[in-house]
């Protein structure tokens, strides 16, 4: 059932990407869907721009920030950053980090996990 406390799924896409961002737009609003269907307050939002100052702006202290991460790294992360270690070192509020399931496409940024995914990481939902 709810856990008393709204979830907002939060994605962000680059300017200029119609494809992707048409398909980001069906991904969050099937993963809404997903977790209404559990009971669950869900809502989402779909941001466009860079992601660590988009998502920045997104969190509020008293939220909590749950996110998937791939674990890349090596020269990759040293030359790109990563979008998690900023938020957790800027964000104004926690972060919890989740491995993603699968490596995916390199467009999913929050919310990699379904609500099923959920139910079995965390046993809560």
């Amino acid at each position: 059932g709810d856990l008393g406390v709204p979830i907002r799924l939060v994605r962000v896409v680059h300017r200029g990407r119609p494809g992707p961002a048409e398909r980001a737009g069906r991904e969050l609003d099937e993963r809404v869907r997903r977790l209404r269907d559990h009971d669950l307050a869900a809502t989402s939002r779909l941001l466009t721009g860079e992601a660590v100052p988009a998502l920045l702006a997104e969190i509020a202290p008293g939220d909590l920030v749950v996110m998937t991460t791939r674990g890349r790294g090596g020269l990759r992360r040293l030359v790109l950053g990563s979008v998690a270690d900023q938020l957790v070192r800027r964000a104004a509020a926690p972060v919890l980090l989740v491995r993603a399931a699968d490596a995916g496409d390199g467009e999913s940024a929050a919310g990699g996990a379904g609500c099923d995914d959920l139910r079995a990481r965390f046993g809560a939902l």
